[in-house]
């Protein structure tokens, strides 16, 4: 068949599972003598443009993005945790929009916890130089003994009062080669949330030094013209020339050198 792509001037991609449920349904829980339920979507984000970076923390088509205080006093649970999944958006001269990190505990005597991530076998392309996007995951009492992983679609899993789900979502693909992007930019993304201080350098080519990340321009002018990594058009895992599929359904590629 011919080619998906060829061109720079897509934007990159985002995830599909903005179409899914992606904050956990309680099916079972008791709240106030009654029975409750609540399907929330978690926050989704979006592949950036050729001229401004991918959108962050967004919801789907008609999905709001509700307080805090909404969930708390409507569902027998209590929200912990939401932020910015840092370093999730693509690398990119134009970085790709960063999925959300959302916490909460479980205060009913039980729940049935039903749960959709997509894209985390395959993350969204960054285009043009740019860097996939990150992926998301589920876990079940972070940072506990008994702390584990589930599945990205699962169905079923079990929650007991006391317990804490956390939801990581990914990001967007990033648009254009990361080296590309200015440093002042790059530090106002660190200092704000989006990119840690080591991404910033291994991706990025920026240094960044001390409590207030200052941008050490010698070290980082030098970093950028020893280390430049070779790129292509597309960039998952690895970077490709082009998207094509066959009947065995393998992906054609040609590997380029440098970071992947």
């Amino acid at each position: 068949m011919r080619h998906v792509s060829r061109t720079s001037r897509r934007p990159a991609t985002a995830t599909a599972a903005a179409r899914q449920r992606r904050w956990p349904r309680i099916a079972t829980g008791w709240n106030g003598g009654r029975l409750s339920g609540t399907g929330r979507a978690q926050a989704e984000r979006l592949g950036d443009r050729r001229r401004s970076d991918g959108i962050d923390a967004v919801y789907f088509v008609a999905q709001e993005n509700y307080p805090a205080e909404f969930l708390d006093n409507s569902y027998p649970v209590r929200l912990l945790r939401y932020e910015l999944n840092r370093d999730s958006g693509g690398a990119g001269r134009w970085r790709g929009g960063a999925g959300v990190i959302r916490e909460f505990e479980l205060l009913a005597p039980s729940a049935m916890l039903s749960n959709r991530i997509d894209a985390n076998l395959y993350p969204p392309w960054g285009i043009n130089g740019g860097r996939m996007g990150g992926t998301g995951r589920c876990i079940v009492n972070p940072g506990r003994p008994d702390q584990r992983e589930i599945a990205p679609i699962a169905d079923g899993t079990l929650l007991r009062r006391g317990d804490v789900f956390r939801m990581e979502t990914g990001g967007g693909g990033g648009w254009g080669h990361p080296f590309d992007r200015e440093p002042d930019r790059v530090r106002s993304d660190v200092l704000g949330g989006f990119v840690s201080v080591e991404r910033a350098r291994e991706e990025y080519g920026v240094v960044l030094k001390g409590s207030q990340c200052e941008l050490d321009r010698e070290a980082t002018d030098a970093l950028r013209s020893s280390s430049r990594p070779v790129h292509a058009l597309f960039h998952r895992h690895q970077y490709v020339d082009s998207l094509a599929r066959v009947e065995s359904g393998a992906i054609p590629s040609k590997e380029h050198g440098g970071a992947s």
